[in-house]
């Protein structure tokens, strides 16, 4: 199925201008809509709980001072998007658009970015965030939290430069999982369009499932020819021998599972999935 509707959830230009840009630059590859939707929430939710305790007059110059921070942001933002839509001689619109045509629109919606996607993300293709940060909560990385776990869509999580091409080499991570199969269903759109695709195995035996070799014969059955790399383990971590294998190939795409933890968090800080997102420079597209 073609990715015909994505989903961009915002909170600071500076960090989640990539993202636009990749949802963009797809919707011009499949004639598509992207929906921005800028996301504000309360001040509470940025004070420190040793700080609740406050004086009134503190508080409510702090409310003050976030409401006015949080309009100067979604007036940059609005703006950048929309300077971003001209530059790719997109058209804004809210209602569909024949097929072939890719559109955008801006919606600015009150509240907790992960409740947001929760409870909008289903009705969407895809989910287009930006890179978390390790070193800040970020609106990308509670949007990205909510998406993999409480939608039931993938995943795609936006370098920090915006890229020039996705899909035409692409990278799979197969661990032989539930997850990973997931991705490659997503990624089938973007894989069914490619000039190349490289499954690539670390060939631990960790897990049981279908080999790589399977998974190419079911990628030719949609017209899609891969080539199988196997690995064997040694001194280097599964994320950095994918990522060195996506810019042996110069890879634009990387697909790979998402891991079953509770929180983004926990999933950052762990295994595979955190070198992939802290080191990543291309788009990386994840189910779960």
């Amino acid at each position: 199925m073609p990715i015909k509707s994505m989903m961009v959830p915002l909170g600071d230009i500076d960090q989640d201008e990539c993202a636009i840009g990749t949802a963009l630059l797809l919707t011009q590859e499949f004639g598509g809509h992207v929906d921005c939707i800028f996301v504000s929430g309360d001040v509470s939710e940025i004070i420190p709980a040793g700080a609740m305790g406050l004086f009134e007059s503190v508080q409510v110059q702090m409310n003050e001072e976030y409401d006015q921070g949080l309009g100067e942001k979604q007036t940059l933002a609005r703006r950048r998007f929309e300077e971003m839509l001209a530059e790719r001689n997109i058209e804004y619109r809210d209602s569909a658009l024949p097929a072939e045509l890719s559109s955008a629109s801006w919606e600015a919606v009150s509240g907790l970015a992960s409740e947001i996607v929760a409870m909008r993300g289903a009705a969407y293709d895809m989910i287009v965030v930006s890179r978390p940060r390790e070193d800040l909560t970020t609106v990308g990385e509670l949007a990205a939290e909510a998406a993999l776990f409480r939608t039931g869509r993938p995943v795609l999580i936006a370098p920090p430069d915006s890229p020039s091409s996705i899909g035409e080499a692409v990278v799979i991570g197969w661990n032989r999982s539930a997850s990973s199969a997931s991705a490659i269903s997503a990624a089938l759109p973007l894989l069914e369009m490619s000039r190349s695709v490289t499954i690539v195995t670390v060939t631990t035996g960790a897990k049981q499932g279908p080999s790589p070799q399977e998974i190419a014969r079911y990628l030719s059955w949609h017209e899609v020819q891969a080539e199988v790399v196997e690995i064997p383990p040694d001194h280097r971590l599964v994320g950095e021998v994918l990522l060195e294998e996506a810019e042996r190939v110069s890879a634009d795409l990387l697909v790979m599972g998402a891991y079953s933890h509770s929180r983004l968090r926990e999933l950052i800080l762990g295994g595979v999935t955190r070198h992939v997102l802290q080191n990543a420079d291309l788009p990386v597209l994840m189910a779960h």
